[in-house]
């Protein structure tokens, strides 16, 4: 099964050539293939999201953090599509890619500001 998944920055995409993600264990499994984005079309979602920022900023912490929390949700809904999907495009082993992430495949709290920058000095997010 394969799937074709267009780069979503909202503005037209330039770009021609095709990227191909296959499964590195069967490479005849292609698990998505996407064009990728142009110089333009990066440039015009930066555009977006800069405008956007300040509404983002205005709307307050509790809605932002809602958000996160309501995308943690949506990825933990699927934590086994997911694992799979990890399994398939990175060869990763079921009990590792299940684990990707947290329990259930999804830690709300990499989500959260500093998270990632914290996770990569081998430190937990919120102290655990």
């Amino acid at each position: 099964m394969s799937a074709s998944s267009p780069v979503r920055t909202g503005g037209p995409d330039t770009a021609t050539a095709e990227i191909v993600s296959r499964n590195p264990a069967d490479p005849e499994d292609i698990v998505v293939r996407t064009a990728p984005a142009g110089p333009a079309a990066v440039e015009q979602a930066a555009g977006r999201a800069r405008a956007a920022q300040p509404d983002w900023l205005r709307s307050g912490a509790a809605r932002r953090s809602g958000a996160l929390d309501a995308a943690a949700a949506a990825l933990a809904a699927d934590a086994e599509g997911f694992a799979a999907l990890i399994v398939r495009e990175a060869g990763k082993p079921v009990a590792e890619a299940r684990g990707e992430g947290g329990p259930g495949g999804v830690d709300p709290a990499l989500l959260r500001p500093g998270a990632l920058p914290a996770r990569r000095r081998g430190a937990r997010p919120g102290g655990r």
